[in-house]
């Protein structure tokens, strides 16, 4: 296995490549072609019932979805966590699980893809995931950074204009 500081590096490596080619990636069904997903661990989340309910044991029915910018990853999350926190597990998630009782779906997604293709993908995204989800979902916040929140904005008008079922359930947005 490797390292986790040779993993990060890899991941941030892909994330960059992605960024500046990955509509050529997905075109060419590389494997280096990120695919939007939750992740857990530093592993795509499969969207299954059984599987949701394994990764998110503690499920609320208020999600709170991380979306990061340009050329990063759901890591971009966790910086300077050891700094402020001195717990690298410590993230704005996990703040916000504590005290106001969100479950954080950090997302992964190729920031190469034009951001109306990435709006309609996260938008089937959060369809499966409310659909799968361990409980009923009545709450989405979208938390979001640079490139992430127009990613968003876009997802919303898409699920507006197709009455999504997630859509009633966002109440916030941070860009």
């Amino acid at each position: 296995a490797l390292p986790a500081t040779t993993k990060k590096r890899m991941n941030l490596a892909v994330a960059a490549l992605n960024a500046a080619v990955g509509d050529r990636l997905c075109d060419a069904n590389s494997a280096l072609a990120i695919h939007m997903a939750p992740r857990s661990d530093g592993r795509d989340v499969r969207i299954r019932r059984d599987t949701l309910e394994a990764v998110y044991s503690d499920a609320t029915p208020k999600l709170a979805v991380f979306l990061h910018g340009l050329g990063e990853t759901e890591n971009s999350w966790k910086i300077h966590a050891d700094e402020h926190y001195h717990d690298s597990t410590v993230t704005y998630g996990s703040r916000l699980a504590v005290g106001p009782g969100y479950t954080p779906l950090y997302l992964r997604y190729n920031t190469g893809l034009h951001i109306s293709d990435n709006g309609k993908r996260l938008g089937d995204l959060l369809t499966a995931v409310v659909t799968a989800w361990p409980t009923p979902v009545e709450e989405i916040v979208i938390v979001a950074h640079s490139m992430g929140g127009l990613v968003a904005r876009s997802a919303c008008h898409y699920g507006e204009q197709t009455e999504e079922p997630w859509i009633p359930a966002v109440r916030h947005a941070f860009y």
